[in-house]
């Protein structure tokens, strides 16, 4: 009877600290939620990076962590944590609507028109549009061959293979071009560019908050980077963060 007693307050502390430890991020975010509409951004913000250091990631975690970076001049953090925001939940409105004030007080360019729409169209209805418009116009083509005076069929194909191609390069286009792995941004208000990984090398420029960068290597606190523009340089390693987490 002891053993058994012992068996079940063991198990029930189990239980109680797994529950413990699940609702602690909610906890933490709470506080964070608590801590903001006080007033109080610093404490909020170390709310919200605490939950997302336990790796309880939402929209609306980054959506707060990029209100608490810029409640504290941090817009070049904020900025990522917006577009962290959107790359959970594309459509969420308080990241897209910060996230554009943020780039325009950075001065980041904007996105092309072309970029806006294949940033808006969800990944599951490209891909699955996208092969569904290629089979449907192999299939027009086939048939095409068997009855050559289908015009109709030779227009369905031109259009269903027209939106394959579409939806592979957007979808090409998210994954690696905005949103890939390797995708960053200066973090820091200032940072310089160099030619060679090392503090003595000359500064080629000097990259603004927010700037967009695509990582190509990192060497012992140095990343070497590409530049919208297509030109290579170096920068520090903490002035550069990837928007994936």
């Amino acid at each position: 009877m002891k053993n058994l007693l012992c068996m079940a307050v063991t198990v029930w502390g189990l239980v109680g600290g797994l529950q413990a430890a699940s609702s602690a991020p909610g906890d933490l975010f709470a506080q964070g939620v608590r801590a903001y509409e006080a007033g109080d951004a610093e404490a909020a913000l170390k709310a919200f990076r605490e939950t997302e250091a336990k790796g309880h990631f939402s929209a609306n975690l980054f959506f707060n962590i990029g209100n608490c970076e810029t409640q504290i001049g941090e817009n070049g953090l904020a900025l990522i944590a917006f577009e962290r925001s959107l790359l959970i939940d594309p459509q969420h409105p308080g990241a897209t609507k910060n996230f554009k004030v943020v780039s325009e007080e950075l001065g980041v360019p904007e996105m092309q028109w072309w970029e806006r729409m294949a940033a808006a169209i969800a990944n599951p209805v490209l891909a699955w549009s996208g092969l569904a418009a290629f089979w449907i116009g192999v299939f027009a083509l086939v048939a095409l061959v068997f009855r050559p005076k289908r015009w109709a069929k030779a227009i369905l194909a031109a259009i269903a293979l027209t939106w394959a191609g579409v939806a592979g390069a957007a979808l090409y286009w998210q994954h690696s071009c905005w949103n890939g792995p390797d995708v960053g941004r200066i973090v820091a208000p200032e940072a310089p560019a160099r030619s060679a990984p090392t503090s003595a090398s000359p500064v080629t420029e000097q990259a603004k908050a927010g700037v967009r960068v695509t990582v190509l290597a990192t060497r012992e606190g140095w990343v070497y980077a590409s530049l919208q523009d297509g030109r290579r340089v170096w920068f520090a390693a903490d002035q550069i963060e990837r928007v994936r987490f």
